[in-house]
């Protein structure tokens, strides 16, 4: 791999759009304040395996950060700077971070003298991304740089992101969409990054003048979003007119419920895709095909990913599975059978399509009968004043389990 040299030969090609300053990064830009971030963390005595710990914002400098840490070989955690204090406290401890940036104006970019560089081990560990995984308990998946920028090329061929496309960067970079899917897919694919600020409640309502300012081609959202906008389209002809830039819009995080993706493709007249995947594979192994057609699936999987069904579980063989979980300062190799890591996930495989029917630990047993929490869920979500829903299981002396 030559990555980030290639990424260096096309140094006058803008790669980002900095909404937040209103300024441009040209490919020029990022690796070079990547290099004098990496010099500076040198100075430090940070060395290759060292931890260093991300409690920013989404800005620029957070992309410096992330390329600082591949070419020096350092490990970036990325973590929500709105957690609360505890939470924070029992992560640092099983982290144990050699460096925790807290803001960014305390960073430092040394000058260098010239832009030489060597291309990193794409072997070593590179990023922890701390979710809830296929447990349900908090927990740190580690990946490798080789694993990450192999399944941004499968998502970016999957996206069908482009030299044309534009990306719109809205997600959190703690949050394994805002590293893969909005920065290290667009790059690997030479697509254009606009970043702007993390799509929350204020920022619902002027969305769409975002999308027709940048001539936005290529969308990431969360089926919350999906149904945020749904009940905000008043005048839908201003709606279609602003997104008419738009080529794609696939849906990720979760399973979308399929009122809400009736509704939206309804509304919306464009082709909203689901996407499958989980951070232990790497983040998004399945998208949806292009069609006209109202098809509820994931969709279908690149070549260099296998995907099988045993005992209605899914189970992924890729190349860029996670290393493992960090545990107690330790990373825990990944479980694999036979090469195959099970997911947890039930699903089915229709004509060379995925389809999702839930989890297999939301099947519990009531009394003798068998019920899916997914499927309580599911019917909640047929209300339209219903946003979310959630359903938990805790111990019963009568039937050994009583839903919430």
């Amino acid at each position: 791999m030559n990555f980030f040299h290639n990424l260096y030969k096309r140094k006058k090609y803008t790669v980002i759009f900095d909404q937040i300053t209103n300024s441009d990064v040209s490919n020029k830009d990022l690796i070079l304040n990547s290099l004098k971030l990496l010099k500076n963390f040198q100075k430090k005595g940070l060395k290759k395996g060292d931890k260093i710990l991300i409690e920013i914002e989404n800005c620029k400098e957070y992309f410096y950060i992330i390329v600082a840490c591949a070419l020096g070989g350092f490990i970036a955690c990325p973590l929500d700077p709105k957690l609360k204090k505890n939470t924070k406290d029992n992560i640092k401890l099983r982290i144990v971070p050699d460096l925790i940036i807290t803001k960014k104006h305390n960073l430092k970019f040394d000058e260098i003298k010239d832009i030489t560089f060597k291309e990193p081990n794409y072997e070593n560990n590179f990023l922890v991304i701390q979710t809830s995984g296929t447990t349900g308990e908090n927990k740190g998946i580690v990946l490798s740089l080789k694993s990450i920028l192999l399944s941004a090329k499968n998502y970016s061929n999957l996206s069908h992101l482009g030299k044309k496309s534009k990306i719109l960067h809205h997600l959190p970079m703690y949050y394994m969409a805002g590293i893969l899917n909005l920065f290290f897919s667009p790059l690997v694919a030479t697509s254009k990054i606009i970043l702007t600020n993390v799509t929350g409640t204020l920022e619902y309502l002027n969305f769409w003048e975002k999308v027709f300012k940048f001539k936005i081609t290529n969308l990431n959202l969360t089926p919350t979003m999906c149904y945020a906008f749904i009940n905000l389209s008043s005048n839908n002809k201003s709606t279609l007119r602003k997104i008419s830039s738009l080529k794609d819009i696939i849906c990720i995080g979760s399973k979308l419920h399929a009122n809400t993706y009736k509704k939206f493709q309804k509304i919306f007249k464009i082709n909203l895709r689901q996407c499958y995947g989980i951070t232990e594979c790497g983040g998004p192994i399945t998208v949806q095909k292009r069609s006209k057609k109202l098809e509820i699936n994931c969709g279908n999987w690149g070549k260099k990913t296998r995907i099988k069904i045993i005992d209605n579980l899914i189970m992924i063989k890729n190349d860029f599975l996670m290393t493992g979980y960090l545990k107690n300062r330790k990373i825990e190799k990944i479980k694999k059978k036979k090469g195959f890591f099970n997911t947890l996930d039930v699903g089915r495989i229709i004509k060379d399509s995925l389809y999702i029917s839930g989890r297999k630990k939301e099947i519990v047993k009531i009394g003798s009968e068998l019920v899916s929490l997914y499927k309580i869920e599911e019917v909640a979500l047929e209300y339209d004043q219903i946003l979310e829903s959630a359903t938990i299981c805790k111990e019963d002396e009568l039937k050994g389990e009583k839903i919430y």
